[in-house]
């Protein structure tokens, strides 16, 4: 369904020679990485909306969706895949919220570190569709860096006065950082099967 709109709009696009048709591929490409990308925010607004936790849910795609730019992390090899994987990421964030458990500072503590650290060892992690130079693997780790100690430092500030926004940009981090872990043993399983 999304790789056909997005053939659908690249060719209305051609036809009234708004784009050069030598490069529908790549607009191709950016449609659906884009119809995928609003209906990932749809998802999170609209289990906001069920759990009573908008605010929330946008937090979440907010502090998500930056670190995630930057940061990289596991790609579904198909947008069903990758809906669906989302879907049910916020879903389970979400239910968290509605536990009634004790976050403590420690416990917040520990998830920020851990997710710092994991930034500065492995960020950003590029993918197949956009690899990065050796530049950009650098600009892409210090803005890394930058927006993670910038969302635990935010998340520690929430601890004593909004404690749901807290949790929801530690379990955004969180989410990342388990990303790019997943998306470098995955990335080590490929290539040891490649190598025997």
């Amino acid at each position: 369904m999304i790789t056909s709109l997005a053939h659908y709009i690249t060719g209305i696009l051609c036809k009234n020679h708004i784009i050069n048709s030598r490069q529908s591929d790549v607009y191709i490409y950016g449609f659906e990485i884009m119809i995928s990308g609003i209906i990932n925010i749809i998802i999170g607004l609209t289990l906001g909306i069920i759990f009573s936790q908008v605010f929330e849910s946008i937090l979440f795609l907010i502090a998500f969706i930056f670190m995630r730019k930057y940061c990289g992390g596991y790609h579904a090899d198909t947008y069903f895949k990758c809906n669906s994987i989302f879907l049910f990421h916020i879903f389970i964030v979400m239910s968290i919220l509605k536990i009634n458990f004790h976050y403590s500072l420690m416990l917040h503590s520990i998830i920020g570190l851990i997710c710092i650290t994991i930034n500065i060892i492995f960020a950003p992690v590029d993918n197949q569709y956009k690899p990065l130079n050796y530049e950009e693997k650098n600009k892409y780790k210090k803005i890394a860096l930058f927006i993670g100690l910038f969302f635990f430092c935010s998340s520690s500030i929430l601890y004593f006065h909004f404690l749901n926004f807290c949790i929801v940009m530690d379990m955004a981090l969180g989410s990342v950082a388990i990303s790019m872990i997943i998306e470098k043993l995955r990335k080590g399983c490929d290539k040891s099967e490649k190598s025997s």
